[in-house]
Order: C-alpha cells, then structure tokens, then sequence
C-alpha cells in the first residue's frame, strides 16, 4: 500500500500486518482471485490460448507442455521509484515482485507442437491435436 513519504504509520500491530498482508502483490492477487485472464479456444485441428499480460516481457513468461496439461507462468519484476532531485538520496524506493500460473489441460494435444507469439500484451499459443482416424471395422 503506497502511503506516501510523509504519511505516518499507524501503530496498531494487527493493523499493520494485515496492511502488509495486502501490499503484497503475489498474496493479494491469490486472495482476490486476481490472476492474468485467458481464452482457450478449440477447433477441429488444434487448441489457441489467449493468454493477457500486459507490460510483461517475452523474459518473465515461462510456458511448459507435460501430459496433457499446458503451463503458463508469469514472474514479473517492476521497479517503482519515488525519488527527489538527487538520485542517490532515495525518499521512497519500492520493488513489485508477482509471479502467476495458470494451467489449461488439453487433451489429444501434440506436445512438439506447441507454439507461442506475444503481440501488444496478448499471448497467443496454439497446440495441434493428434488426428484421430476413425478405424472401419469389416463385417465377417
């Protein structure tokens, strides 16, 4: 919670922790059940996750393919600096760390073929099914 630099804390112990509790991005985002959304998409030959994460970098995206389960992980690192004139006399110096997952099972999907592009915040990943040929039985 940015208070400012010259707004004084409150000294009520249970106060602060829960103050605390809730400035921390990664654990309000888990407790509000604020993660990046996504759409997944099915068509006759492959899968399309859309995937929304603005201001993240292609660095801080992880994306995993294991049994039939597609991972997307998200570690972000952001830097938010309030500073006076002089740049080594910090005032306020504040560092956000998250780090957010969400899992999508696709079933009949080829793990090999797993692509992704990020463009203007949106994360596209497309996964191709397995063709699955209907066998004709012959009658006796």
């Amino acid at each position: 919670m940015n208070r400012g630099p010259f707004i004084k804390r409150q000294n009520n112990m249970f106060t602060n922790a829960m103050e605390d509790l809730f400035a921390n991005d990664f654990l309000g985002n888990i407790l509000s059940g604020q993660t990046f959304k996504i759409d997944v998409r099915e068509t006759k030959t492959e899968y399309i996750v859309d995937a929304d994460v603005p201001g993240v970098k292609k660095s801080d995206i992880d994306i995993s393919f294991s049994d039939g389960e597609l991972s997307i992980v998200v570690n972000k690192v952001e830097k938010i600096e309030n500073l006076e004139d002089d740049q080594s006399n910090y005032v306020i110096r504040e560092r956000k760390c998250s780090s957010m997952t969400r899992n999508v099972y696709l079933p009949n999907a080829m793990p090999e073929s797993v692509k992704a592009k990020l463009e203007d915040g949106v994360l596209t990943i497309t996964v191709v099914k397995e063709e699955k040929n209907a066998h004709k039985v012959d009658i006796d």
